[in-house]
């Protein structure tokens, strides 16, 4: 499974976190932000920023580049970005992970 990546939306601590974690068992990382946050370099782990352009086109990259699952971390303000990636994992048929902080 580490040649297929997963991808984490990010913009919480939790989620850059999670990406170092991963990266360090060997598994191929994909960390997307939002065009508004300045990504942190990741040792190992490819960095994206920037909108997907929706639901339809997120379903498209994840088909295009092969992503394994996708790990919803963003905050829990980002309602659109999470209400995208639900649709999107369903029509490319991957899994999706939402973890959510406690207020």
């Amino acid at each position: 499974m580490a040649d297929a990546p997963l991808l984490i939306l990010g913009g919480t601590t939790l989620a850059g976190d999670l990406a170092r974690q991963a990266a360090a068992t060997g598994q191929r990382v994909i960390y997307s932000l939002a065009g508004r946050t300045k990504a942190k370099a990741i040792p190992d782990v490819s960095n994206r920023t920037g909108g997907f352009g929706g639901a339809q086109l997120l379903a498209k990259y994840l088909h295009d580049n092969d992503v394994a699952a996708v790990i919803d971390a963003t905050h829990a303000y980002a309602a659109q970005i999470s209400s995208n990636a639900e649709f999107a994992c369903r029509a490319a048929g991957k899994a999706r992970l939402r973890l959510v902080a406690p207020p």
